[in-house]
C-alpha cells in the first residue's frame, strides 16, 4: 500500500485535505515539499473537526475535481465516513491516519494507511507526520521530531521517533529540545489563532522556501512567527493553569463546571468576569471547533490541543454567550 501511496503523493496535481491541528499542519508542509520537489502542483483544504456532515463532502468534492488524486490527513474519520467521501468525489483517495478506528473504509478507490486502528498505547506511531515521513522515506525529518512535541510537548523526549529524527540531525533530544519545539510552537501559533486559509497558504510558502530545511523554513517565515507570537501571548494571559492557581488563591475567578454529563471533563474558568473566558477538556470531539467558530464571528482569542488537553479562550463582546453555549453544548 505505500507504494499506491507514493504514486498518488507523485500525481500532477495533489490536493491534500488535512485537520485544522499543527501535527496535520506539519504532514501538509512536508507533502508541499514533496510535491514542489517533484515538479507537481498542490493544493490544500483544513477542516475544523473530526465530525463529517454532507456539506464538508460537498465542499471536499468541488475542490477536488481539478486534482488528480486526493490525500487526507489525521481526519480521525470512521470507515462509513471515509466511504461517505469517497463515493463524491472522483479522484482516488489516500487516508493515513493514527486514530483509534475499528471499522476501515471499504471502496476501492481508497487507501487507507493507519498501522494503529486498534490503538497505539506505547506511542510507536505517535503523529501523523511521522507515518507520513515513513510513507516518503522521510521519517528521520526535523519536522516529525517538531510534530511529536505539538503533540506530546517535553514528554517527546521518551519517544523513540523523536530521539531518531533528532540523531539523525546531528542534535541531542534533549539538549536541543528547544529547536523544534520553537518548530512545533510556530505550527500550534498557526493553527490557535489563524483560519484555513492561512494554513492552506503558509504550508505552501514554507514548503517553497525551505530549500531543504523546512525546520529553518517554518523558523523564518514572517507569517507564522505573527501568529505564534499572538499564540505565546495569549498563554501568557489566561494560561489555564494559572488560572487554576488563581482560584486556590482565594483570586477573583470563578470556577463553573458543566453539569451535562457529556461535558463531564469540562471546566470553565472567567477571568475576572470581564468577558474573557477559558475552556479545557479532554474529550476527542472538543471545545476547538466551537472556539474557532467564535474566532470566525469577530471575537479574540486562541485555540490550541497541549499534551491531552484542549484549551480555548475566547474574548471581546459576546464571549459570556459563546461560553455559556459552549458549556451547554452536548458535544
Amino acid at each position: 500500500m505505500i507504494k499506491e501511496i507514493r504514486e498518488l503523493l507523485g500525481k500532477d496535481r495533489v490536493l491534500v485535505a488535512y485537520r485544522w491541528a499543527p501535527d496535520q499542519f506539519l504532514a501538509a508542509v512536508m507533502v508541499a515539499d514533496h510535491v514542489i520537489s517533484s515538479g507537481g502542483e498542490a493544493g490544500f483544504y483544513a477542516f475544523a473537526d473530526h465530525r463529517v456532515d454532507m456539506s464538508l463532502v460537498a465542499r471536499l468534492a468541488s475542490e477536488s475535481r481539478r486534482y488528480d488524486s486526493l490525500i487526507l490527513l489525521g481526519p480521525g474519520w470512521r470507515g462509513p465516513e471515509i466511504d461517505l467521501l469517497a463515493s463524491n468525489v472522483l479522484a482516488p483517495v489516500a487516508v493515513i491516519d493514527n486514530a483509534y478506528n475499528r471499522l476501515p473504509p471499504r471502496r476501492p478507490n481508497v487507501l487507507y494507511f493507519n498501522p494503529s486502528p486498534r490503538g497505539d498505547p506505547r506511542g510507536v506511531w505517535p503523529s501523523i507526520t511521522f507515518l507520513l515521513g515513513t510513507i516518503l522515506g522521510e521519517a528521520t525529518s526535523l519536522l516529525v521530531a517538531s510534530s511529536i512535541v505539538a503533540l506530546l510537548g517535553r514528554r517527546s523526549i521518551a519517544v523513540r521517533a523523536y530521539q531518531n529524527s533528532m540523531a539523525a540531525n546531528g542534535l541531542s533530544h534533549i539538549e536541543d529540545y528547544g529547536l523544534v519545539e520553537e518548530c512545533a510552537l510556530r505550527a500550534a501559533g498557526l493553527t490557535a489563532s489563524g483560519n484555513p486559509g492561512t494554513m492552506a497558504g503558509a504550508a505552501l510558502s514554507v514548503a517553497e522556501a525551505s530549500h531543504g530545511d523546512l525546520c529553518r523554513a517554518l523558523l523564518d517565515d514572517a507569517l507564522l512567527a505573527t501568529h505564534a507570537g499572538i499564540l505565546e501571548a495569549w498563554l501568557e494571559e489566561y494560561e489555564p493553569a494559572r488560572l487554576v492557581e488563581g482560584l486556590a488563591d482565594g483570586d477573583t475567578l470563578r470556577m463553573i463546571v458543566s453539569r451535562n454529563s457529556a461535558f463531564s471533563l469540562g471546566s470553565l474558568a472567567a477571568a475576572g468576569g470581564g468577558g474573557s473566558w477559558c475552556l479545557w477538556d479532554a474529550r476527542r470531539s472538543s471545545i476547538i471547533p466551537l472556539a474557532r467558530e467564535a474566532f470566525r464571528s469577530g471575537l479574540a482569542g486562541y485555540a490550541v490541543h497541549q499534551g491531552l488537553v484542549n484549551y480555548a479562550c475566547v474574548s471581546g463582546r459576546g464571549a459570556d454567550e459563546w461560553a455559556r453555549r459552549a458549556v451547554e453544548s452536548p458535544m
